[in-house]
C-alpha cells in the first residue's frame, strides 16, 4: 500500500500496524478475558471450600441474606467482564481484517468526499 503525502495543512494519516494489532493487542485482550474467567473460577472454588457460613443466629441470617446475592452477582459480573474482553478481541480482529481489504488508494481518486451531514446542517440553518 503506497502512502501519498498529506495535503498541506492537514495532519498525516495515522499509521496502522497490522502486526501489532493481530499478534499483540487482540491476543492481549483475549488473555485478560481468560485470566478473569480463571479468577472467577478460583474465587468460586475458594468460597465453596470455605463451606457454609454460620447461620445459627438472626444476625448471621440477615448478613447471609444480604451477602450471598451480592457475592454471586459480583462473580457473574466479573465473568461477564471477561466475556467483554473476548468481544473486544474479536472486534479488533474483525476491524483488522476489514482494514486489510480496503482500497485506500481509492480515496485519492475522489474529487470530493460526500458530506452526508450537509442536508441536515442546511435544514438546521434554514430553521427546519
Amino acid at each position: 500500500m503506497a502512502e501519498s503525502a498529506p495535503a498541506q495543512g492537514r495532519p498525516e494519516p495515522m499509521a496502522y500496524d497490522h502486526d501489532q494489532l493481530e499478534n499483540r493487542v487482540a491476543p492481549g485482550f483475549g488473555m485478560v478475558g481468560g485470566d478473569l474467567h480463571n479468577a472467577v473460577r478460583r474465587a468460586a472454588d475458594a468460597l465453596k471450600a470455605l463451606g457454609g457460613l454460620p447461620s445459627g443466629e438472626e444476625t448471621d441470617q440477615k448478613f447471609l441474606r444480604w451477602f450471598t446475592p451480592k457475592r454471586d452477582q459480583m462473580l457473574a459480573l466479573t465473568d461477564d467482564l471477561a466475556d467483554a474482553y473476548g468481544d473486544i478481541k474479536d472486534g479488533l480482529l474483525a476491524m483488522h481484517r476489514n482494514v486489510l481489504v480496503l482500497d485506500w488508494g481509492m480515496a485519492e481518486d475522489l474529487k470530493k468526499l460526500p458530506d452526508y451531514l450537509a442536508d441536515s446542517q442546511a435544514a438546521e440553518r434554514d430553521g427546519a
